[in-house]
């Protein structure tokens, strides 16, 4: 038991001295790890102000201003006594001096102004204006010209029996190609079938174009569609 308790001791203190040398080792580690960086610290740190007492016996001495002289009262010299004046004997000098007189100034209804007429103003040459073209003369449509060879409207059989007559008045628009484009009933014969055959037949007809000029333009005519029995 006392072998035992012996060997338990020594294993105890072996591993605290082992432990204590473990923690020396340490210790010296970290400070030779922080030692350089505590003097590059210490460098960096401000340096510290260095004050110096001056003595009294090497101030400078202040020296006291001179005090300004005060005004002193000068002495005003005594009052001389006036002189009597002296009459003056010289003729007075109204009578050595030249009058000088201004000239009369002249009546008012002697002073002419002159009548201050306007300039009359200058000539201005207008631009002349480029004579404007008439229009040249419109011709209207035809239909009588004998080469457009234009059917004869057909006299309806039952008008015809009937004795049916009467004018026609057929309104159409001419193209400048001479064609029909639209016909229409300008005035009636008072007949229905007479009415009818004229617009058929001018609805077929050819036309000379009315003209502006040299120009071949779209115009209204009115043809008149007769109907009358032999």
């Amino acid at each position: 038991m006392a072998a035992d308790s012996i060997s338990t001791v020594k294993a105890h203190n072996h591993a605290l001295l082992m432990l204590c040398l473990a923690g020396s080792v340490a210790t010296h580690a970290i400070v030779l790890t922080l030692l350089p960086q505590w003097k590059a610290l210490r460098d960096d740190l401000p340096h510290p102000l260095t004050v110096e007492l001056i003595s009294p016996e090497t101030s400078p001495q202040i020296v006291p201003p001179k005090p300004l002289p005060l005004d002193v009262p000068r002495e005003r010299p005594a009052p001389q006594p006036l002189k009597p004046a002296v009459a003056q004997t010289t003729e007075p000098r109204a009578q050595q001096d030249t009058i000088l007189m201004a000239a009369p100034e002249a009546p008012p209804s002697s002073i002419v102004v002159p009548e201050q007429r306007p300039a009359p103003p200058p000539d201005v040459q207008r631009p002349a204006l480029a004579p404007v073209a008439a229009p040249a003369p419109a011709t209207p449509p035809r239909s009588d010209a004998a080469y457009l060879n234009n059917p004869r409207p057909v006299y309806p059989l039952a008008a015809r029996r009937r004795g049916d007559q009467g004018t026609v008045l057929i309104r159409v628009l001419v193209t400048a190609e001479g064609l029909a484009a639209s016909v229409g009933l300008e005035k009636t014969s008072g007949h229905a079938s007479l009415d009818e055959a004229a617009l058929a037949a001018v609805k077929a007809w050819r036309f000379v174009p009315a003209r502006q000029g040299a120009q071949a333009i779209e115009s209204p005519y009115v043809v008149p569609v007769v109907f009358k029995l032999d």
